[in-house]
């Protein structure tokens, strides 16, 4: 499979952009540079699919609706929620500098690193975003967190790191997302057959995800199971996915 298709790993999933749920494939991917940031001109990026048992969004706006935030305005979660705020006003440089401020005093938040580490993925610095990410799952681990840092070590070619980060959030909250994260990755690799396994767990926890049952044809396809592969992308078209319909008329037009 095309190299290139290894740098992006759903973004999916991934950031979340407000009100941005389109349905995109994880295929329709950015121009990236041979350092892993976007090239000029990239597209921005986009939600693959739905996140529904799986919010990093929620993780990081979960702490930030206290009393705390409105009685004491210096406080992390006062700060972390005015970074959050001018970062999805696309003030990126302020955003950063409220975090920057905020972890000066509060260094120890792992909410503060993982919101810089989002901050810079959406400016295309993810290496940045990536060592924010690291220092967030060394002061709390959790499946969120772990998450995020898998998808983007991948984004930079740490893939082993990165499946480490996917076995480690599934092993603390299984979710569709991890799995499926876990078999973009297998799949960019050549590892069909890994891909496939880890498409099929993912399934087995949300049966509805369209982007899986259309990422599962596609392996499928490679591996020439035609009939299944017309399956998964038949389930993909009934759930909605916009590429499902092309998929099918280019299968019946080779006769498979």
């Amino acid at each position: 499979m095309n190299q290139v298709r290894i740098t992006i790993l759903l973004w999916v999933i991934i950031l979340l952009l407000p009100n941005a749920s389109c349905g995109r494939s994880t295929y329709d991917r950015p121009a990236i540079a041979p350092s892993g940031e976007t090239s000029p001109g990239s597209d921005s990026l986009i939600i693959d699919d739905k996140f529904s048992t799986f919010n990093v969004d929620q993780y990081e706006t979960e702490d930030i609706y206290d009393v705390t935030s409105i009685l004491e305005p210096a406080s992390g979660p006062a700060m972390q929620k005015k970074a959050i705020q001018l970062r999805r006003e696309g003030k990126y440089e302020q955003s950063l500098q409220v975090l920057n401020d905020a972890i000066e005093l509060y260094p120890g938040k792992a909410g503060l690193w993982f919101s810089k580490g989002k901050t810079f993925a959406y400016m295309g610095k993810f290496k940045k975003a990536e060592e924010c990410m690291t220092r967030s799952t060394r002061i709390k681990p959790g499946p969120e967190i772990w998450y995020f840092a898998g998808v983007l070590k991948a984004y930079i070619g740490k893939y082993d790191e990165s499946m480490k980060c996917f076995d480690n959030s599934i092993a603390l909250k299984p979710s569709p997302n991890a799995w499926y994260s876990k078999g973009i990755t297998y799949d960019d690799l050549e590892k069909n057959k890994e891909a496939l396994e880890c498409y099929d767990k993912s399934l087995a926890i949300d049966n509805s995800y369209r982007g899986v049952w259309y990422s599962k044809g596609i392996v499928l396809l490679q591996l020439n199971r035609y009939d299944e592969a017309r399956k998964a992308f038949s389930q993909a078209k009934k759930l909605g996915h916009h590429r499902a319909d092309r998929a099918l008329k280019a299968l019946s037009k080779k006769g498979l």
